[in-house]
């Protein structure tokens, strides 16, 4: 069966929303064929240590996890989601970009809502899958509840220069 992706954005993102695959996620692109090609453009990072005024506050080993990828890849989400796209495109799919999901579709009916360059546009599928994100206009529409809960912690993200094996980055 064909399979088509609707994408708002016209290009992946440049911005700093993901800067990590950990070990299920690379397992999970493997099946694709992909975890090798992102492990080889990536940084394997296989533990982190936290350092405070007192000395060392915290520290994590990844390195010893049970799995063929034992450890937390660092690769932009700009590359990520270009490597999905060319392996969803490989594989037969057609992505449609500038296309955004208007909360007057219905997917239980199997019926989409786009607008794509200014105009609506109605589109008529037998499987419609959702991955839109927390604020999902397709989970919205099927009535369906975001499973889950806030929690009540801060985290800073950034993008620094890599340093090489074995020295320590200061932050």
């Amino acid at each position: 069966a064909p399979v088509r992706s609707y994408e708002r954005r016209t290009a992946p993102t440049s911005e700093s929303r993901a800067a990590h695959l950990h070990p299920r996620a690379l397992e999970a692109c493997e099946g694709l064929g992909r975890a090798a090609r992102m492990v080889s453009e990536g940084h394997p990072n296989r533990g982190a240590e936290i350092h405070g005024g007192s000395g060392l506050l915290a520290a994590m080993r990844l390195d010893d996890l049970e799995s063929r990828w034992p450890f937390s890849l660092a690769l932009p989400q700009s590359r990520v989601e270009t490597l999905h796209r060319e392996v969803f495109v490989a594989r037969g799919g057609e992505l449609v970009t500038d296309a955004e999901v208007l909360p007057s579709s219905t997917p239980a009916a199997g019926r989409l809502v786009l607008r794509r360059g200014g105009r609506e546009e109605v589109v008529l599928a037998e499987v419609i899958v959702g991955c839109d994100g927390g604020r999902s206009v397709v989970r919205d529409a099927i009535g369906a509840k975001l499973e889950g809960r806030a929690r009540p912690q801060t985290f800073v993200m950034g993008d620094f220069h890599d340093h090489p094996p074995g020295e320590v980055a200061l932050l």
